[in-house]
């Protein structure tokens, strides 16, 4: 016997000619408690013998029975049998999101600042359909969001006073969502272009891919109608896109009492009622150099930055939808299962002409499309020459910053990082430490600059060691003559790996 999540169909087989094709019926539903007695059960099915029922019990850890409230009746063999699917809805069990809705928001103290809104180009916004998934959350049990509720007051209302408090809420609402998908996915704070932005969540796959991206702001009025926050939820929805390879996009926007669903134009799933999961592909494949640069000093011209491309700033979004929706959690549970099982672009190559790339300066980034003659060149340069940069790839966040392979205008490509320190003074004078350090040691030139308002350092790209290097006993040889070079100037490598080393062809 197969039956799928929702018991819409239902199909049964045998090889037994003495089991009959009979059909299983579905009682009606009733609550029951844990002080429920089997004859008390029996009574509601006044028409099976009940010889043919079998009550099936689970003992609670305070031994009280767990029955569920759904009793389906089942062939099997020829008899009827009573079968307790789940042991998830007495009435002392935790509550659930798509049985209970989500706890209500409690009135807010402390701190009387309004929500955050962004510096982003606004956007506009088109509302548009979004259908749910036909399918069920296939285990919806228990809600970490509804325990912490009954920590906060009698009456299990989210008491709030900041912005942070609001991401922790929809935080947890998210992660109860992903618990039911049965999805291998977490929430984590979204990297910016220069560091953590407390506003701003990704929902990333377990391998490290981000599906798709959070923003949460304070409730106010009309919060969620402001076009800044439409266009702060596009760029990041276009980063997914042209970064990291999604294809179907999609972003959240909540103040946790009201949410939004937002997509791409050209997202292909937004309307449809089903997965479509049979030809997705696992993963996207990031190009990174394999170009080993040379020390070689050309002089070089600055280079003119490549003019913005003009992009229509057009976002599909649903309606707003207050947390009291009961339609809330299965357009939740629909979004993130889209994201999850969305096709990828199979590879993103460092030079694509046909997508688009964020271009950084002193004061701003916008996207562009790079020119049609652009090639990459690995000689260092002079740094000081940077007026614009183009992102290339994000090679993450460190424990000192946050890193971009980069390249001017005209292709020169080199390393950019931001600091983590929040203090900009203690920001600049860290990233100037490390700018004499390598000037100190290897005799290279960084620079300490400001990008999109920001103190960063520019520093000369070094590849990556590979494992065939490490067979190489030449190359083993010069990472020896590196660490006795770092430790005859008095210092001290608190973390020597084999990643941390890199190389380039010295003239």
């Amino acid at each position: 016997m197969n039956t799928n999540n929702n018991n819409q169909t239902t199909e049964t087989t045998t090889t037994s000619s003495s089991v009959s094709n009979i059909q299983p019926q579905t009682l009606n539903i009733f609550t029951l408690t844990k002080d429920t007695t089997a004859q008390q059960i029996i009574d509601q099915m006044p028409n099976i013998p009940n010889e043919d029922i079998i009550i099936i019990e689970k003992q609670n850890i305070d031994g009280s029975i767990l029955l569920d409230r759904r009793v389906t009746v089942e062939v099997l063999s020829g008899s009827l049998k009573l079968s307790i699917r789940t042991a998830l809805c007495l009435d002392n069990l935790p509550e659930n999101i798509f049985e209970s809705l989500l706890p209500p928001l409690g009135e807010k103290s402390g701190s009387s600042s309004g929500s955050s809104i962004s510096i982003h180009e606004p956007a506009k916004l088109l509302q548009k359909q979004f259908n749910c998934l036909a399918e069920l959350p296939s285990k919806p049990s228990g809600s970490t969001l509804w325990s912490m509720s009954k920590t906060y007051d009698d009456n299990q209302r989210l008491l709030y006073s900041t912005e942070s408090d609001i991401q922790i809420f929809v935080k947890l609402c998210l992660h109860d969502i992903i618990f039911a998908c049965d999805m291998r996915a977490h929430c984590t704070n979204e990297l910016g272009i220069t560091g953590l932005r407390p506003d701003i969540m990704v929902i990333q796959k377990n391998n490290g891919l981000p599906i798709g991206v959070v923003e949460v702001k304070k409730p106010g009025s009309n919060v969620m109608e402001n076009e800044r926050i439409h266009g702060q939820i596009f760029n990041f929805m276009t980063r997914l896109k042209e970064m990291y390879g999604q294809k179907n996009v999609y972003g959240i926007v909540s103040t946790y009492s009201q949410w939004r669903i937002y997509w791409l134009s050209d997202n292909e799933s937004a309307e449809s009622t089903d997965l479509g999961i049979n030809n997705i592909c696992i993963g996207t494949k990031i190009e990174y150099p394999i170009d080993i640069p040379r020390s070689k000093k050309t002089k070089f011209l600055p280079a003119c930055p490549q003019p913005a491309t003009p992009i229509i700033r057009i976002v599909f979004g649903t309606n707003v939808i207050d947390s009291n929706s009961k339609k809330l959690p299965m357009i939740l549970y629909s979004v993130l299962k889209k994201m999850y099982f969305s096709p990828r672009a199979q590879s993103i190559p460092l030079i694509d002409k046909s997508r688009m790339y964020i271009q950084i300066s002193k004061n701003s980034w916008f996207w562009v499309k790079l020119n049609s003659s652009t090639k990459l060149s690995y000689e260092f340069f002079d740094l000081s020459t940077v007026s614009y940069a183009i992102l290339l790839v994000d090679l993450k966040s460190g424990a000192h910053g946050r890193v971009w392979l980069c390249c001017d205008n005209g292709g020169n490509v080199f390393i950019m990082k931001f600091s983590t320190i929040p203090n900009k003074e203690k920001a600049y004078k860290a990233l100037s430490q490390e700018a004499s350090m390598w000037k100190q040691i290897w005799k290279l030139n960084a620079k300490v600059v400001i990008f999109n308002e920001e103190w960063c350092i520019l520093m000369p790209y070094l590849a990556t060691a590979t494992e065939a290097d490490w067979r190489d006993h030449e190359f083993i040889s010069s990472v020896r003559e590196s660490i006795q070079l770092f430790a005859s100037k008095n210092l001290v490598h608190m973390d020597l790996h084999k990643r941390h080393v890199g190389k380039y062809y010295k003239n």
